[in-house]
C-alpha cells in the first residue's frame, strides 16, 4: 500500500482533501475547476485567505490538520 504524495503534487493536494471532506472527486493529478473549488472551501473554513492556490499557509493547514 503506497503512502500519500507530497500535498505539492496535485493528486497528494486532491488526497488530502478528499480525506478532509472536501471531495475532490478522482485523485487525477489534474487541477481542474472542483478541485480549485474544494480547495477555496478548505481555505474558507481555515480561516486563510481564500485563492484556491497551495500556498505556504494553506500548505501548513492542511498538513496540521490532516497529519501528514
Amino acid at each position: 500500500m503506497g503512502g500519500l504524495a507530497p500535498p505539492e503534487d496535485t493528486s497528494g493536494l486532491q488526497q488530502r482533501l478528499n480525506n478532509l471532506g472536501y471531495h475532490c472527486g478522482e485523485e487525477d493529478g489534474q487541477a481542474g475547476a472542483v478541485t480549485r473549488q474544494r480547495l477555496e472551501a478548505f481555505q474558507r473554513a481555515a480561516g486563510l485567505e481564500t485563492s484556491g492556490q497551495l500556498d505556504d499557509a494553506t500548505k501548513a493547514k492542511l498538513l496540521e490538520l490532516h497529519g501528514s
